[in-house]
């Protein structure tokens, strides 16, 4: 298949070409992107006037409620979703569980993707290229303000003149078909981030957009687990929140978090070492996500798989670490001093540091619970390899001097 062949769609190439000069948009910039084509991510029912018009304005593609499992905090998870979608998936949510006050959509897409006006919905493009690997390597910050610009762009072109996608990719490769159909957007039709859709909703409870993006088919970078985490502890309140996952198809980036979350709640619950991690995993393929099991295939996912298993079945460990250490009330400090250490770049953080980055709710936490402090004080100090603070004696003025909000005279310490 050539992809050069589609000569009308609206490609990332052509985009961004219009953008240099805006915002610290340069030449490199452009150089690191593949090529990539606007796509629909749905089959464009509802513009075709097809009889699956009623599975376009239902509940979006893997569309699921977990909340089986008796030590679980309910939660839920998809695919990408019309706007009419995911209305009809928060009144589910909220017609089953009138206790939750507010909603947390969690977008887990790093590829650029955006909603454009159609009728009374709003339709989910992206833009594509094979085996989804738009904007690997860039940082997410860069994503985001090229994101941006990219759809102030096309909301300008399509006054002007015919935008251009394709309806749609392959699903099994990821990539677009040789003869894909071009759909023209109606000028003047918006083209809305997800953040503006989500924003826009009228709801009975409040609702906020989060992003934290990987890469189609592989597993998250160490930074977006730590700011999941962090967002976690800080802002989730499982008594009266609710959360809803969702990446492209609903299978592999929204499985892997929905088992992330999972074991961030039974952590905080102080279960999370009565369930094995084959019985987890179980869990999440039974409710409808992806088997992350390791499948032997030829297919070129297969090395994203390993990995993406590898991830996770290490962070269910680090997880029983922090649970066994007494570390659950912080454990989104406690894990990002493993992941840095995994990362090799623990020991150029202090403690300090970490723990002012910990978040407001975590740092009020730590600061005010002398026991806590020391307990993550020993916990740092041993995984930068320095002394084992449970058998030796430590100086007791520096950790006064960084536990800022008492005196000597406040703290009494027992070795």
């Amino acid at each position: 298949m050539s992809l050069n062949k589609q000569k009308q769609l609206t490609r990332i190439s052509d985009i961004l070409k219009e953008c240099i000069g805006k915002n610290n948009v340069t030449e490199s910039v452009l150089q690191q992107h593949r090529e990539a084509y606007l796509c629909s991510i749905t089959s464009l029912w509802n513009l075709h006037g097809n009889e699956e018009e009623a599975a376009y304005k239902g509940l979006p593609k893997k569309f699921r409620i977990i909340d089986k499992d008796k030590d679980q905090i309910p939660f839920s998870a998809s695919g990408v979703f019309t706007g009419k979608q995911i209305e009809n998936a928060l009144r589910e949510i909220f017609n089953e569980h009138r206790e939750v006050k507010k909603i947390f959509i969690i977008d887990l897409l790093k590829e650029y993707h955006c909603f454009i006006e159609n009728q009374d919905n709003e339709m989910p493009l992206s833009f594509r290229a094979e085996n989804n690997v738009v904007n690997y390597g860039l940082p997410f910050a860069e994503v985001e303000n090229l994101e941006k610009i990219i759809f102030e762009v096309l909301n300008e072109k399509n006054k002007t003149e015919n935008v251009m996608f394709a309806d749609h990719f392959e699903k099994d490769e990821g990539a677009i078909k040789d003869k894909p159909e071009q759909i023209i957007v109606r000028k003047n039709a918006k083209f809305y981030t997800e953040r503006e859709l989500i924003g826009g909703l009228s709801f009975d409870c409040e609702l906020s957009y989060q992003r934290f993006p990987c890469m189609d088919h592989r597993s998250p970078s160490y930074e977006v687990l730590i700011s999941f985490a962090s967002f976690i502890q800080n802002e989730f309140n499982p008594e009266t929140d609710w959360l809803h996952i969702h990446c492209n198809g609903g299978k592999g980036r929204s499985t892997s978090f929905s088992l992330f979350f999972d074991m961030l709640m039974r952590l905080q619950k102080g279960s999370l070492d009565t369930i094995t991690f084959p019985k987890l995993l179980q869990i999440h393929k039974d409710s409808g996500g992806r088997d992350l099991n390791i499948q032997k295939t030829d297919d070129w996912k297969q090395e994203y798989a390993v990995q993406r298993y590898s991830v996770l079945k290490s962070l269910y460990k680090n997880l029983i670490k922090i649970q066994d250490y007494g570390l659950k009330d912080v454990f989104s400090t406690a894990l990002t001093i493993i992941l840095l250490k995994e990362q090799g770049n623990l020991e150029k953080q202090s403690f300090k540091s970490i723990v002012k980055n910990s978040g407001k709710l975590v740092t009020k936490k730590i600061d005010g619970d002398w026991d806590l402090y020391l307990k993550l004080y020993k916990f740092y100090n041993e995984y930068c390899g320095q002394a084992n603070y449970y058998e030796e004696e430590f100086d007791v003025d520096d950790v006064i001097d960084q536990f800022e909000c008492y005196t000597t005279s406040e703290v009494s310490i027992v070795i």
